[in-house]
């Protein structure tokens, strides 16, 4: 399985966890979608030794450094949908004193679908 498949599978849980009205389950799956939808475009020169994927925190700059063909502003535009997308995974995922609520569950998935489609993975 590749990345970018990785990346579709978590979308289309994601789409129909939503659908169920799971909505901390959604915003989790979200997450995983963009991830490896990112990953799937980063070397793996570029990642830690003896990783298969990287480290969360470092998505910001690995961005900014093997993404140079998109513009600036795209750049800027999918670390900021990244930033709120895993803000609420770690809410969905640790912080179950919180409700995750409909209009989170679909930002995530719209934060998702559109670093796929930067990416050019499939999300349909």
């Amino acid at each position: 399985m590749t990345w970018a498949e990785v990346s579709q599978s978590n979308l289309s849980s994601a789409r129909r966890l939503y659908e169920a009205r799971y909505w901390r389950s959604s915003v989790s799956r979200s997450y995983y979608a963009l991830f490896a939808a990112v990953t799937s475009a980063v070397p793996a020169r570029a990642l830690p030794p003896r990783y298969t994927a990287p480290r969360h925190r470092d998505l910001p700059g690995l961005i900014d450094r093997h993404l140079v063909r998109l513009a600036w502003h795209q750049r800027e535009a999918m670390k900021a949908a990244w930033r709120r997308c895993y803000g609420s995974r770690l809410m969905a995922d640790y912080n179950v004193g919180r409700d995750v609520d409909q209009p989170q569950a679909k930002q995530a998935i719209q934060d998702a679908i559109g670093i796929m489609r930067r990416m050019g993975v499939s999300y349909a």
